[in-house]
């Protein structure tokens, strides 16, 4: 029964030309397979270009095939001027990803404790891109000499030479990084620009020394200073 009601859509002329009807009455022809190609571009190449809506709709005017729509979605994406102008990319080119290794990325940023503790009012905090691991130091002063002393004997000299270094770009760390290219010849260390949310890799940690300073002090705050290495070797 099906396929009955089915070729009842057709009919052949006096001349042997096959026509379909559609279901708002029109007549339609039915393209043949070595037609099909040169009425597609035919309506695309010489009328502007048009996506495979107003294709369709060109065309299903007066002909029709199976799979036509698909057809002609596949012809407008393979028309290499179409491709030149679309507004969105089919394909990313492969690229190489290159993952920095332990300790060759590192945040650094200073905290300042608001209760000292012998005699330290700082806390020169870095974190590990790759690995975020932790590594820090306490300082009485917060300047160039003391920064620049922990950035060479905990991190270069345990961890290997830096490749960035991602601060708030303060005075005392590009003075930092001019002093190990002067003193050892390191160069190539790049400090990233500054910017205050895409630094949460080690401004959000903070947080977590401070609450884990304040919770092993048991209250006594002021003896934090005795606390940091294992708050350190914990985190």
């Amino acid at each position: 029964m099906k396929f009955a009601k089915w070729v009842k859509q057709f009919y052949l002329d006096e001349n042997d030309k096959l026509y379909r009807h559609a279901p708002d009455g029109k007549l339609k022809a039915v393209v043949e397979k070595t037609h099909r190609m040169y009425i597609m571009q035919s309506l695309h190449d010489h009328l502007g270009h048009k996506g495979a809506f107003a294709m369709k709709e060109l065309i299903s005017e007066r002909f029709w095939w199976p799979e036509m729509e698909q057809d002609m979605h596949w012809y407008v994406k393979t028309c290499y001027v179409c491709q030149q102008r679309q507004k969105m990319l089919v394909q990313i080119p492969p690229v190489v990803i290159h993952t920095p290794g332990l300790f060759q990325v590192v945040h650094v940023d200073v905290m300042h404790m608001t209760l000292a503790s012998n005699g330290c009012k700082y806390i020169v905090h870095g974190c590990c891109a790759l690995s975020s691991w932790m590594e820090g130091c306490l300082l009485r002063n917060k300047n160039a000499r003391s920064i620049r002393q922990w950035l060479f004997e905990d991190i270069i000299c345990q961890w290997g030479c830096i490749v960035q270094v991602v601060t708030d770009n303060g005075g005392h760390f590009k003075k930092v990084l001019a002093w190990l290219e002067d003193k050892y010849g390191i160069k190539g260390i790049q400090i990233l620009a500054y910017n205050s949310r895409a630094n949460g890799k080690i401004e959000c940690p903070h947080w977590d020394v401070r609450q884990a300073l304040w919770k092993a002090c048991s209250g006594e705050v002021h003896k934090w200073y005795w606390y940091f290495i294992l708050v350190m070797w914990a985190d």
